[in-house]
């Protein structure tokens, strides 16, 4: 095969992945806590063929970690995050971390999300709501208050993305 063909390889194959990217960006863009990817790309030269070579290679990709708009609902626990804070749940596969915060309160008094899944407290341990205390409300600095008492804290975590993003 030609180093033409190679070059035109390399650039399909870049684009498919700029097409993947984009896909799933409009697929969620209606997804609560949904972040955005976004791919960059290089030019990588070669000495060969005549005169040289350069081929397309995916130089990064990421998330875009802006705050996105934030819709009032009538649900108190429902939260969002700014400043690319995330909130933690405990699922049976282990931690992960979302910017959704539909919250519900389980049977127990645990808070959830929508999966079933607990929520964090900055101590990596559910957070629980005395089913018999009152509305709970949630302040801007994640605190959990029932009946005026300060019950217990939402994690919020910032993560560390500075190593890319791999899908």
């Amino acid at each position: 095969m030609e180093i033409s063909s190679y070059v035109a390889l390399s650039g399909q194959l870049t684009l498919e992945q700029r097409m993947a990217t984009l896909a799933g960006n409009i697929a969620n863009a209606n997804t609560p806590g949904f972040k955005a990817g976004t791919v960059s790309f290089k030019t990588v030269a070669t000495n060969a063929g005549v005169g040289g070579s350069a081929f397309a290679a995916i130089s990064a990709n990421s998330l875009n970690m802006s705050t996105g708009g934030m819709t009032h609902t009538s649900n108190p626990l429902d939260l969002a995050t700014s400043g690319g804070a995330v909130f933690a749940f405990q699922s049976p596969q282990g931690i992960y971390y979302s910017h959704d915060g539909r919250l519900t309160v389980s049977a127990e008094g645990q808070l959830q999300n929508l999966q079933g899944h607990s929520l964090l407290d900055p101590s990596n341990s559910p957070v629980s709501l005395d089913p018999s205390a009152g509305e709970a409300s949630v302040g801007r600095d994640g605190s959990i208050a029932q009946n005026g008492r300060v019950t217990g804290q939402v994690g919020l975590f910032l993560l560390n993305l500075d190593d890319g993003y791999n899908r």
